[in-house]
């Protein structure tokens, strides 16, 4: 692999990237991108707070666990609200389309409605997603229980129907 990029938001709470890869990379870096990199160094308390994020996530097994779990159950019953989608490959961060296209103002309003029974779901339409294709977004975090998503499936479905 030529290069891979690592991204410390989400998962590690944080900010900043890096990018990884062979000596000639970071030979051509230096040599054509230095304003790029001197005016993007990582604080140092952001270092000291991705140092702190990377001793924990090696103990952070049952947590992982019961994310992927609350992920799948919010598939689960999002799948089952008639006029809603999750994919099946959809992990953690979630698209949930409609079965029918009721265009970018109807998704507005859903999230709106969603967003003042006090969960934070995102409209997303065009010219972010292509016109017709709009969604709502998702993010399934470890903390959230059943009865959240139970909370969740029950506002969007009256707001579907």
């Amino acid at each position: 692999m030529f290069a891979r990029i690592l991204t410390f938001g989400k998962a590690l709470g944080n900010q900043g990237a890096a990018v990884a890869g062979p000596a000639v990379l970071r030979d051509y870096l230096l040599s054509f991108s230095r304003p790029f990199i001197y005016t993007t160094a990582l604080p140092p308390l952001t270092v000291a707070a991705l140092t702190a994020a990377y001793a924990l996530l090696p103990d952070l097994g049952p947590e992982r666990a019961r994310l992927f779990a609350l992920s799948d159950y919010l598939k689960a019953r999002l799948n089952a609200v008639p006029g809603l989608h999750v994919p099946a490959e959809s992990h953690v961060i979630h698209p949930v389309f409609f079965s029918s296209n009721p265009g970018p103002a109807h998704v507005r309003t859903v999230a709106a409605a969603a967003r003042a029974a006090g969960f934070d779901v995102r409209a997303i339409v065009s010219p972010t997603v292509p016109a017709g294709t709009e969604r709502l977004r998702l993010i399934v975090h470890s903390d959230n229980s059943e009865a959240d998503i139970d909370g969740l499936a029950a506002v969007l479905a009256s707001e579907v129907a």
